[in-house]
């Protein structure tokens, strides 16, 4: 399988809210994924799903949350 990364800044500046989180990327087949709550970015590893699918799964939890882009 070949994994991409896929990296996005998200407003989650602590561990509330991760539960949240999962669950919304469980919902799109999504089982890898870090946060990082220092930089509120989020790095979701797919081989199929569309950016635009995972802001949209965020912003309907309340989150804001934007691609970031990679060189």
């Amino acid at each position: 399988m070949n994994h991409t990364c896929l990296r996005f800044r998200i407003d989650l500046p602590s561990p509330l809210g991760l539960q949240q989180v999962r669950d919304d990327l469980f919902r799109l087949g999504i089982t890898r994924f870090s946060v990082d709550f220092v930089t509120q970015s989020l790095e979701v590893f797919t081989e199929w799903i569309a950016p635009e699918r995972i802001e949209d799964a965020m912003r309907r939890s309340g989150r804001q949350c934007k691609r970031l882009k990679t060189n």
